[in-house]
């Protein structure tokens, strides 16, 4: 049966993954590239991805770091049927890159109580290196509105969507507006 000797995880120049594959003494490159939803607001650049897990983030997060930003700001939520831990470990991660964090609870508690997912990712931002403000916000879409409300041209807004289609919806919309408006 195949074997990994070894899986060795690169994130690429054009954000493509690397996996370095050992089977029987050959070694076998594969490159998976990333298709983010990317947009233009005001001159700032608008990330949105549905990356709800430490591995997810972590990726996502070394790719962030590599594109130029005056600012970075990240809008997240936790799924609450993961681990506490896990929950934790995401804001952790995104602490060390972002320098606003805006968490928001909406449909995604999945069975947790009010304010429980959010005191876990907070708790995650405890003594962060980079995060110099945070902010706790009802509603995916409220929470969205206000991170790009915040944006000046030059920095860089990830946002982790739950709700896939109506929040990339919702972000295009706010696109369009703003667009319209220039």
């Amino acid at each position: 049966p195949f074997q990994y000797d070894g899986l060795n995880l690169l994130l690429e120049q054009y954000l493509g993954l690397v996996f370095e594959l050992r089977y029987q003494g050959y070694k076998y490159h594969l490159l998976i590239v990333f298709l983010l939803n990317t947009f233009d607001y005001k001159g700032a650049t608008v990330i949105a991805d549905y990356g709800h897990n430490p591995d997810a983030i972590a990726a996502l997060t070394t790719a962030v770091e590599g594109m130029p930003a005056k600012r970075r700001s990240v809008v997240i939520s936790g799924a609450g049927d993961r681990r506490d831990e896990d929950i934790t470990q995401q804001t952790a991660i995104l602490g060390r890159v972002f320098d606003d964090v805006l968490l928001y609870e909406d449909a995604c508690q999945r069975g947790r109580a009010d304010g429980e997912v959010l005191g876990l990712l907070r708790k995650g931002l405890d003594g962060a290196p980079k995060t110099s403000h945070v902010q706790e916000i009802q509603g995916e879409f409220n929470a969205i509105d206000t991170a790009l409300s915040r944006l000046n041209a030059g920095d860089l807004c990830l946002i982790l969507i739950d709700q896939v289609e109506e929040a990339l919806g919702h972000i295009a919309q706010r696109v369009a507006e703003a667009n319209a408006k220039q």
